[in-house]
């Protein structure tokens, strides 16, 4: 069999690497983030243009990143401390996975979000789901008295963000200069009853405080004592923390499906894709997403690991550079969290065809037809003009089971160990200490439409790790073991 080659092309996530750093304006300092595609310069030049004639202090990538410096920290920043984003909205946007990141970090950030269209579009992915319904200017269309009255807006909403943030710090300032004073306040003067002293009220008085006290003292030790003896506090720890990252599910019903290549005559190349054989397939659940890199970080934090940087901004895409054995870390991990109640694993071979196929009996080359578009799935060449990069988990449509992106984004790990024919194999989980090979699923950003079909197999080693390959889980449910 003619060995499959992994083509390693890392993503870069910085510009301008050539040159000294210099300082670049304080972030807060800027009105606006203006957001484009790299396509659409002249457009933004414009509107760039437009609003510093009036007054706005506008905060653009190709102008105001000091050469050196890193672009997702700087853009990052920006967002966080300017009050509005402007959205030069084109088709070349839509397709941008840099302006949906931008777009994904103001919505956090809870900014203005200002959409200036170049023509009547419609949305889809990311600028869809955040955009839809908005009002929105039209550039072509805009007068001066337009340009006028959304400057105006502009800097009083920066002003507005500039006093909310001032008076915080004020009141903060106010109650840590307050909090110690206690000489200011009156306490209860003693009741005559309290006055009493040795008294026959006062002996009785301060022997039943002096008896609840004590079985108050009790009940802490007792507590204390029972903690120790059958609490494992890092265990504890580490379920608080896992609880938080369980991702969405989707329960997916039982089967029988003919898995391999959909071709009467596969070429030679796709020989591992054979011999198409039924599938019986038991009811499981699955994540609906692949583990992004925000719910990853959880599971390091927990376990003590250094976490991935840059969570403001790929904090929603998939996680990346995971071993196989790394991804077993992680299901074992959630496993503990539910207290064993429910299993976690990566799916089978079996399960992932089926799931990806979405109950299709057409036999395509995707779960929704032989032919694909950058309006369906992140691949190679799918962004003329950008950086290849994975995007938001979600972005492109579901297949029928609502489950996303299991044609491109990120390649995703199986628990099965490959072999070059179907022999069972893809039926079943491989052990932890195997020394085989596994399978790989799906194809990712870095991949041509060859390898994003549904029947197409990949593999590695288990300690291999890529920028392109990612995984999701599968949950057992009282029918599933394997």
């Amino acid at each position: 069999m003619q060995n499959k080659t992994i083509v390693k092309k890392k993503a870069t996530n910085s510009a301008h690497t050539n040159g000294a750093k210099k300082k670049s304006r304080k972030p807060d300092s800027f009105h606006a983030f203006i957001s484009h595609s790299s396509l659409d310069r002249d457009l933004a030049d414009l509107l760039l243009e437009k609003l510093e004639e009036r007054g706005v202090r506008c905060w653009i990538s190709y102008r105001d990143i000091p050469a050196g410096n890193n672009y997702a920290t700087e853009i990052a920043d920006v967002l966080k401390a300017c009050s509005s984003l402007i959205v030069v909205v084109t088709n070349n946007s839509i397709s941008s996975t840099e302006v949906s990141k931008e777009v994904h970090l103001a919505v956090k950030h809870k900014k203005l979000i200002v959409p200036i269209n170049n023509e009547d579009l419609n949305l889809e992915g990311n600028l869809e789901y955040h955009l839809e319904g908005t009002h929105y200017e039209l550039l072509h269309q805009m007068k001066a008295t337009s340009f006028d009255r959304l400057a105006a807006n502009l800097i009083d909403t920066h002003g507005s963000h500039l006093r909310n943030l001032y008076d915080s710090a004020e009141i903060a300032s106010e109650e840590n200069a307050n909090h110690p004073i206690q000489s200011n306040v009156d306490l209860p003067r003693k009741s005559e009853f309290d006055l009493l002293d040795e008294s026959e009220y006062g002996y009785i008085k301060n022997n039943i405080k002096s008896v609840v006290a004590g079985f108050f003292l009790v009940l802490v030790c007792l507590a204390l004592i029972a903690n120790t003896m059958f609490y494992d506090k890092d265990d504890v720890s580490k379920k608080l923390a896992a609880k938080h990252s369980i991702p969405s599910f989707i329960s997916i019903p039982g089967g029988t499906y003919t898995i391999g290549n959909s071709s009467s005559q596969p070429n030679i190349e796709h020989m591992d894709e054979t011999p198409k054989s039924n599938v019986h397939i038991t009811p499981f659940d699955i994540s609906e997403k692949e583990i992004t890199v925000s719910q990853y970080n959880i599971f390091l934090k927990s376990e003590g690991k250094q976490e991935i940087q840059n969570v403001d901004v790929y904090g929603e895409h998939p996680v990346t550079e995971v071993t196989w054995l790394e991804a077993q870390d992680y299901t074992e991990w959630l496993s503990l969290s539910q207290g064993n109640t429910y299993k976690f694993r990566l799916p089978t071979e079996a399960e992932w065809e089926y799931v990806a196929r979405a109950q299709s009996t057409k036999r395509t080359k995707y779960h929704f037809g032989d032919s694909i578009t950058d309006r369906q799935a992140n691949f190679a060449l799918a962004y003329p003009g950008s950086e290849y990069n994975t995007t938001p988990v979600g972005t492109f449509p579901a297949n029928e089971f609502g489950l996303y992106d299991m044609h491109g984004n990120v390649s995703e790990w199986t628990c099965s160990s490959y072999s070059p024919l179907y022999n069972g194999n893809e039926s079943k989980c491989a052990e932890k200490s195997t020394e085989d090979v596994l399978v790989i699923r799906g194809g990712s950003w870095n991949d041509t439409v060859e390898k994003l079909r549904t029947a197409y197999r990949n593999y590695n080693q288990p300690n291999y790790k890529g920028a392109y390959l990612g995984f999701r889980v599968v949950r057992e449910t009282n029918n599933n073991h394997n």
